[in-house]
């Protein structure tokens, strides 16, 4: 039980930091961090959630509100580090987007 609540606090960390070092990057415009995250949360959702997600822009680059893809669960993801709610909006009216 012990390494379990190590575990999962180290995990916490982690992610706290990632997110904090994805704000403090992209306040001075470098964004290549956001592109590996995407790859690193279709990793990180198909462990925990048995997905096959796959990163759209291997197919599509840069596709309009759509990151990650699972096409058999027919599930599709967007990895932002924008919470704007114009972001938001703008990411359901372009959701119709298909592979």
């Amino acid at each position: 039980m012990i390494k379990k609540d190590i575990y999962l606090k180290n995990i916490g960390e982690a992610l706290a930091l990632l997110s904090k070092e994805v704000e403090i990057l992209n306040c001075v415009n470098f964004y290549d961090i956001n592109i590996v995250a995407e790859d690193f949360y279709a990793q990180l959702l198909n462990k925990i959630y048995g997905y096959n997600l796959q990163n759209l822009n291997v197919y599509k680059k840069n596709a309009p509100a759509i990151d990650l893809v699972d096409d058999t669960l027919k599930l599709s993801i967007q990895v932002t580090s924008d919470n704007d709610s114009e972001k938001i909006k703008k990411t359901i009216s372009n959701s119709t987007f298909a592979v």
